[in-house]
């Protein structure tokens, strides 16, 4: 195993689940962010209250509420089909990276931030964005 122990943690909680949802990905059964989710709450919600509650408790309260939201969004790029165009654009984006192709590339669901930053963007700049036509 590559990594320090906590990215090992993190893998063994994570991927695995992470690989189901790619080996079924319209079975909302293998949606992230269910059992293995508990488990990280049920350490990180106890421990943050040894902080002041205006601290590390509300960091952790935002992280687990951005992460509810990020989980709907990825819910809704599998099942839902919104006509607005900023939604178009993540979803062709999130469906590429369950492509052959983009299995290991558009990580990001939001936004590709963090794809920029991992080196694992779908797109060159340069390219056509489905989004506006334009170069990306």
């Amino acid at each position: 195993d590559e990594g320090g122990p906590v990215a090992r943690i993190l893998h063994r909680l994570f991927d695995a689940s992470h690989a189901d949802h790619h080996a079924r990905p319209w079975d909302g059964m293998y949606m992230n962010g269910h059992v293995d989710t508990l488990w990280v709450a049920m350490v990180f919600v106890p421990l943050s209250f040894l902080a002041p509650y205006y601290t590390v408790p509300l960091f952790v309260a935002t992280l687990f509420a951005c992460y509810l939201f990020e989980e709907w969004l990825h819910y809704a790029m599998h099942f839902k089909h919104y006509k607005n165009r900023y939604f178009q654009y993540v979803r062709s984006h999130h469906l590429y990276h369950h492509s052959r192709q983009g299995a290991g590339l558009a990580y990001g669901m939001t936004s590709g931030i963090w794809d920029v930053v991992l080196g694992t963007r779908d797109r060159q700049p340069g390219q056509v964005s489905p989004l506006s036509g334009q170069g990306g």
